[in-house]
């Protein structure tokens, strides 16, 4: 299952941009305790296979997480196939707008998309 963000000032309620911010900056903060020692070890001393993969299962677990209570307290919205499509006919729809603006200024013909 895919999700996108949702717009912070169009689409979530001011307690959620509040628990957004939140949990945005607990997430960060947590990220940078896990980073700051691995990457420091890793330039100066280097680490092992082992290490590395520790660390990005950590990482992830993190990550996951933050998707997890977003999805959960609707920060965070799926992307169903419906709407993928919905998104890219609305943004063609622009473009040809766009395009056939330009075409009439140059005395051309617009164009149109047909559905066959």
């Amino acid at each position: 299952m895919d999700y996108r963000q949702k717009s912070f000032a169009r689409e979530l309620t001011p307690e959620q941009q509040s628990l957004k911010l939140q949990k945005d900056k607990e997430f960060e903060e947590a990220s940078q305790a896990l980073s700051q020692p691995y990457y420091f070890k890793k330039h100066n001393t280097g680490v092992t296979a082992t290490e590395t993969t520790k660390y990005e299962a950590a990482h992830n677990k993190l990550w996951n997480d933050y998707c997890l209570m977003a999805v959960a307290e609707g920060l965070m919205e799926e992307l169903t196939p419906e709407k993928v499509l919905g998104q890219r006919e609305k943004s063609l729809a622009s473009e040809i707008e766009a395009v056939n603006t330009a075409r009439t200024a140059l005395g051309l013909k617009p164009i149109k998309i047909v559905e066959v």
